[in-house]
């Protein structure tokens, strides 16, 4: 079959090029019609219980996460009259922006009080520009509904809460409005000398997707700026280089064309996409351009050598590549929305960039000069024949030391895995000293919260969330939610109830408590009942009144902490509310993280074992020993283990963007050990069952390949610690990490394994399997 793809790129090499050119074009088109997602990253699948939990929740009460926050810290106090000026002022500009519905802070706070005439309550601003700051602080003191909302404790901080259109949080026209925001927010620091800190979901979000749009460009100019250096560095030809760049520019242009293609957006993991393509693609160059060099070493022939570098080795890099993709492939069954469509571009990609590299460099050769010399001059290195000579020496003599080497290091992986971890949160992808992590921090630090968390309480009867029993139910826990620090100060029907009597009695703050049953009929009276306004009182219920949500902050906890909270909530929950008598539900964005993170964990760690699991069929049905294929799969899984300790050691935790590094690193890693068992097999053939010298002859020609393309990929996955997301900058170090073990792993250990093991590993079934990965004929 090889030899056949082979003869047809040769002899047709216009209609190769003008196939793949016209196929990118198309793909061309699409990219251009890629979009940025402006979502944070859909973890759960959509059938999951926690999933429809909120999407149920913002069918009934509307969008949670359109609120942004802006928390001003004035040097001469919040009571200030210049400061409630100027504040009000920006408050008002804030208004005035496309997509602000609403712009509340302390200067647009509202009493209630009573018209006796028209029996109902209407709303009085507790402050304009005639009321001093001193009267408004002595009016505020004494309306204890506001407390913890609009201040914090001290009354140092006043918080300004911007409620943006739910239509556009989730599109494009997002970025400018926030970006408008920005604008303001320092403006008016410069005017006034105060400090503001802006946070919020769809601040956070923005900040998110304007760092992975920065963030896709630059990986691609680093990986192909680095992955071309060491190719030139290594091949010593312009040509050798400009071939290969070319196909992973073409690589990365179907990267785009297939995201747009299969209806998805760029995420933070899909945006990793391109500069993998790259420096995956430059490997599967470096191996076909190293065997066309060697080839035309031999005969000079170079018809004959562009054949047999297909011909050879199309079997061994097809199925590397295949393992490789494997690798990508096995967060398919993950079920997780962002995780699915990263495995479903990079497994396809990981094809589409081999299928060119196979098409391209033979094509782009036939119109070419044959290589001179100095092209394949670098076989003949002196410092690749002492790597060489060294690597044969040490798994010839040296196995003892080998051997020692890798139970310490099993040792040592074992010590740090006991101390693993699974950890995670909303902003701990961002750098410490980023601004948007600062300002999370500062915010919870006086207002306990940033992060949405809702809790509803279904009293499973129409109009019974105004019973006082209910009421006093839902203030008895939000007595308990307010013990907890992490939690900012509730906001529920309950607390809106206290907030009525207190004004039905002319706002007396001893009267801030919930209506006895005499008093409930005769003040709810004075409540609008139009559900079709915007009251709050409609944002706290639903219009059958009988689900009452109760709306708080929290704060960005990592997993283990946010898991403990959670449960120590429930707990609460129960204590006060029946299960026979309510339903209650926790959702929040929140929630949705902490569930989505252990969702990931527990099945990227199944689809892990399932990916090598099929890895091992697959190169069971190649070589057909199985002694062989337990033996070579050591080496590989060694790498994982110390990446795993490193990680326990260093304090790195488990969560989903190093979870990724698993099977990625593992897919990536057994290609190495498939091109180095099948090169064995043929030195066996060819030199009549000598193991030693199959070995070192082995070692000679792939460990050369081999050490190249690790070293491309060692630097390519480098490139990812650019990242401002420290997710990635983990991922990057980690893979890293990983591939420099396993070629160490594959070209000590596994060469010293089949030595030692010898005629029990090298049996006849090894010798003829049912697939020739490598052409043996004339070799």
């Amino acid at each position: 079959m090889w030899s056949t793809i082979a003869r047809l790129i040769i002899r047709f090499p216009f209609w190769a090029l003008g196939t793949v050119l016209l196929a990118s074009a198309f793909m061309g088109y699409h990219a251009s019609q890629t979009k940025i997602s402006h979502q944070f990253g859909r973890l759960l699948p959509v059938t999951d219980s926690t999933y429809i939990d909120y999407e149920n929740f913002k069918q009934s009460f509307g969008e949670a996460g359109n609120t942004v926050v802006i928390v001003a810290n004035p040097k001469e106090g919040i009571f200030n009259d210049v400061f409630l000026a100027q504040w009000h002022a920006f408050a008002n500009t804030l208004r005035e922006l496309d997509g602000v519905k609403t712009a509340t802070g302390i200067d647009g706070l509202v009493t209630l009080k009573r018209n006796d005439e028209e029996k109902k309550f209407y709303t009085q601003p507790i402050w304009d520009e005639g009321v001093s700051a001193d009267s408004l602080s002595t009016l505020f003191r004494q309306l204890p509904f506001y407390h913890g909302l609009f201040t914090d404790a001290e009354k140092e901080n006043t918080l300004m809460v911007l409620r943006l259109d739910p239509d556009i949080i989730y599109e494009e026209r997002i970025i400018p409005l926030i970006e408008e925001i920005k604008w303001h927010v320092k403006a008016f620091e410069s005017a006034t000398n105060v400090d503001l800190y802006t946070s919020g979901l769809p601040y956070i979000r923005m900040a998110n997707t304007l760092k992975i749009k920065r963030e896709v460009y630059l990986f691609i100019a680093l990986a192909l700026s680095v992955t071309a250096l060491i190719l030139f560095l290594f091949l010593r030809s312009w040509r050798a280089t400009f071939i290969s760049l070319s196909i992973v520019c073409i690589g990365v242009v179907w990267s785009f064309g297939l995201i747009s293609a299969l209806g998805y957006e760029i995420t933070l993991l899909s945006s990793l996409i391109p500069p993998i393509v790259i420096v995956i693609g430059i490997a599967n160059c470096i191996f076909l351009i190293n065997k066309y060099h060697s080839e035309y070493r031999q005969h000079h022939n170079r018809v004959l050598a562009l054949q047999r570098m297909i011909s050879k080795i199309g079997n061994a890099t097809f199925l590397t590549n295949a393992t490789t993709s494997l690798g990508f492939a096995a967060f398919i069954l993950t079920n997780s929305i962002i995780l699915v469509e990263f495995g479903v571009v990079a497994a396809i990609n990981i094809f589409v960039v081999y299928i060119l590299s196979l098409i391209i460099i033979p094509a782009a050769y036939q119109f070419s000069p044959a290589p001179q010399k100095k092209h394949y001059q670098h076989f003949d290195r002196r410092w690749l024949r002492h790597m060489v000579f060294y690597l044969d020496e040490w798994t010839q003599k040296k196995r003892p030391v080998i051997y020692v080497v890798t139970v310490v290091m099993l040792v040592l992986a074992f010590t740090g895995m006991s101390r693993l971890y699974s950890s995670g949160s909303l902003t701990d992808d961002f750098s410490h000293r980023d601004p948007v992590y600062k300002n999370v921090k500062y915010i919870e630090s006086k207002f306990d919260g940033v992060m949405p968390l809702e809790i509803l309480i279904d009293t499973k009867k129409k109009r019974s969330i105004s019973q006082v029993k209910t009421l006093e139910k839902i203030d008895a826990l939000e007595q308990k939610l307010e013990a907890y620090e992490a939690l900012s100060t509730p906001l529920s029907v309950a607390r809106l109830a206290r907030f009525a009597k207190q004004g039905y009695y002319g706002g007396n703050p001893e009267f801030y408590e919930i209506p006895t049953r005499q008093e409930r009929n005769f003040i709810y009276s004075y409540i609008p009942r139009d559900p079709s306004n915007e009251s709050i009182l409609y944002a706290l219920t639903d219009t059958n009144q009988q689900v009452a949500r109760i709306s708080l902050q929290i704060r960005d906890l990592p997993t283990p902490e946010m898991r403990t909270l959670l449960t120590d909530i429930e707990r609460d929950i129960e204590t006060v509310f029946p299960a026979e008598e309510f339903d209650v539900t926790i959702t929040g964005a929140s929630v949705l993280f902490v569930k989505g993170t252990d969702y990931l964990i527990r099945n990227l760690l199944i689809s892990l074992s399932l990916a090598i699991g099929v890895i091992l069929i697959v190169m069971a049905v190649l070589f057909r020993s199985w002694k062989m294929i337990v033996v070579a799969i050591f080496p590989n899984i060694l790498p994982l283990l110390l990446t795993a300790g490193v990680m326990g050691f260093a304090g790195i935790p488990l969560k989903p963007s190093t979870i990724l590094i698993f099977s990625i690193a593992f897919g990536i890693s057994v290609d190495d050990t498939i091109h180095f068992l099948a090169k064995y097999r043929q030195e066996l053939a060819y030199r009549n069952w000598n193991i030693v010298e199959s070995v070192r002859a082995s070692l000679r020609e792939t460990g050369i390949s081999m050490f190249y393309t690790s070293i491309v990929l060692f630097f390519g996955f480098a490139i990812f610690t650019a990242s401002s997301f420290g997710g990635t900058v983990a991922l990057g170090m980690l893979v890293s990490f990983t591939l420099i073990v396993a070629i160490g792993a594959n070209l000590l250990l596994l060469p010293s394994l089949i030595l030692s093991l010898e005629r029990f590993l090298t049996n006849e079934d090894f010798k003829s399997p049912p697939v020739k990965i490598l052409d043996e004929e004339n070799d």
